[in-house]
């Protein structure tokens, strides 16, 4: 019990299959090496992950509903600041020319 981990979601970019647990965790497992290379731990349930084309940065919805930037190499968060009339975040999209520029 103590080792299982509660998967809520997934996503795979060409090199990384990147996953998100009800516990927090949110880990970067790298294909080509078959290796876990990065284990971040969010104080609340992480329930949808959208990376960018390369996994060099990904945005992470929250159980409150809270939306966060997170780079995996610095392993630095921030929360992306909600509309006034905004429930909630239902989809990200990542500019393929800018790997920093997203629209949620």
């Amino acid at each position: 019990e103590d080792g299982e981990q509660d998967i809520a979601c997934a996503a795979l970019t060409k090199e990384f299959l990147i996953y998100a647990t009800r516990r927090g965790t949110i880990v970067y497992f790298y294909l080509p090496d078959f290796v876990q290379i990065s284990e971040f731990r969010h104080e609340r349930a992480v329930l949808r992950l959208f990376p960018n084309e390369l996994g060099t940065r990904l945005v992470f919805i929250d159980a409150d509903a809270q939306a966060f930037v997170y780079n995996p190499v610095s392993e630095q968060t921030f929360a992306i600041p909600r509309r006034e009339a905004q429930t909630s975040t239902v989809t990200v999209m990542w500019d393929t020319a800018d790997w920093g520029v997203f629209v949620a």
